[in-house]
């Protein structure tokens, strides 16, 4: 007989390997003489370690409450669960839709959750009992109030709470609902304590907003507004300064333009183009437009500040000579007239008469002449 470890069984003289429980598997098929034992997960499990036998597995996973299973887990697979659409709940089996207590004719008491359904009441409770002679009276729970009464309440809603920053105008009774109003603009609800009507006018005791706050509409506010801080980093400065009623009104800083604004103020300002050299300004910048620029054409130039191209100065015109051609980003530069120097000299011919040679430089250029005269230097100065 073979010895086999624990892990194993004898079958007429060979061990086997078993298949464990406590590893989720339980056996397929017996060991023989020429095959090993096959393997298979217990039901509620799935193989993860398999090559060419199950040598694991591990329990299907379940579905928390608000999921469901969109994918059932198999010997090879797990179970996949995804959360309920929006209107639905779930135990963790399959989703069901949340009840519609008004369909029903009654009133949602408490919303329903993805775990768990809406939950519905018609809002009464019992005022007095049936008799032989007379039915049941129901009243409206705490809290609620009738909204179907003939000779009995038949239905009752839930009085309406009013929101953080309202005050109550009128408390909600068994026939009536809670009526709330807002806080005028430059005012508001503290939120710590329901502020009422007086009870000899009907203005209201909100209280006004502190310095450097604001609302500018009737609102439902626990606090005011900040006043908005005209950032000169945003290109901005105060327009209007801020008062209980109104925030502070920003504008754009000189050579600014507003490209952001929020109703009237302007949230965002960027510094007004520079023209380059060769353009002019067609249209200035202003507070809501930046500058406009244009190329100067022809014989004209700009240094980028002028409202218009101006045309190169005419040295010529003015007796003078041109140093440099003007271009479309500078004037033409004018220089006085070349000076013209008359140099004179003496030569002697063969009869003894001397004869004097005249170099004129004028423009730059030589000019020579011949003629019998004393010698004598001519020179003309400007």
């Amino acid at each position: 007989m073979a010895k086999c470890n624990n892990a194993e069984y004898e079958i007429n003289g060979e061990c086997c390997p078993m298949c464990d429980p406590g590893n989720g598997l339980r056996e397929k098929r017996a060991c023989t003489p020429i095959t090993n034992t096959v393997c298979e997960p217990l039901p509620g499990y799935y193989c993860i370690d398999l090559l060419s036998n199950c040598k694991k597995a591990m329990k299907h996973s379940t579905c928390s409450s608000g999921q469901y299973a969109s994918q059932n887990g198999t010997e090879f697979s797990d179970t996949v669960c995804d959360y309920c659409p929006a209107g639905s709940y779930s135990d963790g089996t399959f989703c069901k839709l949340h009840t519609k207590c008004e369909s029903l004719g009654k009133t949602t008491v408490k919303a329903g959750t993805e775990t768990s359904d809406a939950e519905c009441s018609n809002g009464l409770r019992e005022k007095q009992a049936c008799t032989p002679i007379s039915n049941t009276v129901c009243e409206p729970l705490p809290g609620y109030y009738c909204i179907d009464l003939l000779s009995n309440c038949k239905k009752a809603m839930k009085h309406s709470t009013c929101l953080s920053g309202q005050y109550v105008n009128q408390n909600g009774t068994e026939f009536s609902d809670t009526v709330c109003d807002d806080c005028p603009a430059g005012s508001y609800s503290d939120g710590n304590r329901v502020h009422w009507h007086c009870t000899d006018d009907t203005s209201t005791t909100c209280v006004p907003c502190p310095s450097l706050t604001f609302t500018d509409e009737p609102n439902g506010l626990t606090e005011c507004f900040s006043c908005t801080v005209c950032d000169a980093n945003r290109g901005l400065r105060e327009n209007k300064v801020c008062t209980q009623s109104s925030d502070t009104v920003c504008g754009p800083l000189e050579r600014f333009y507003c490209i952001d604004k929020k109703k009237s103020s302007c949230t965002l300002a960027l510094q007004h183009s520079e023209c380059s050299p060769g353009q002019f300004i067609k249209h200035a910048g202003t507070g809501s437009t930046d500058t406009v620029c244009a190329d100067c054409t022809g014989d004209t130039y700009s240094n980028g500040s002028f409202s218009s191209c101006l045309p190169h100065t005419k040295c010529e015109a003015m007796g003078l000579t041109e140093t440099n051609p003007g271009t479309h980003s500078s004037d033409s530069k004018c220089g006085n007239p070349h000076t013209a120097v008359a140099i004179i000299a003496t030569s002697e011919t063969g009869n003894g008469v001397r004869e004097k040679d005249s170099t004129k430089v004028v423009g730059g250029r030589k000019i020579g002449e011949s003629f019998g005269t004393e010698e004598h230097v001519l020179t003309t100065c400007e």
